[in-house]
């Protein structure tokens, strides 16, 4: 997985500020996805992956990228936050966990946390 260097939500948004080396020909796959496979702790929280697919074609170029995830509504309906799943060959398998602010604060998330403080590869 590409390093990811800022990660926030923005209303409805999950975005995801990434480097990557540029494909040749092929699109790679950036996802947010929920692993049906295993059976999520109840802790309140919404528990997602994220997933990068280099489909096998890379360049020797690297590039910054942003891709935002359409949370929809069901994030606001019950949940204290996110936790998002990471697996990185730096920094091995991580989670960064992500509290909702109260309707009246703004939704976007201070990114100087201890997960951001330095680039999570």
């Amino acid at each position: 997985m590409p390093p990811i260097t800022d990660m926030w939500l923005g209303s409805n948004y999950l975005n995801v500020e990434f480097r990557m080396l540029r494909p040749f020909a092929n699109k790679h796959r950036v996802s947010l996805v929920r692993n049906t496979t295993v059976e999520a702790p109840d802790d309140g929280y919404i528990h997602l992956e994220y997933r990068y697919n280099n489909q096998n074609d890379v360049s020797s170029y690297w590039d910054y990228n942003l891709v935002s995830f359409n949370l929809g509504n069901e994030y606001k309906e019950g949940y204290k936050g996110l936790k998002v799943r990471i697996n990185s060959a730096v920094n091995g398998e991580r989670v960064l966990t992500y509290d909702f602010l109260e309707d009246d604060q703004s939704k976007t998330i201070n990114t100087k946390n201890e997960y951001m403080g330095e680039e999570i590869r």
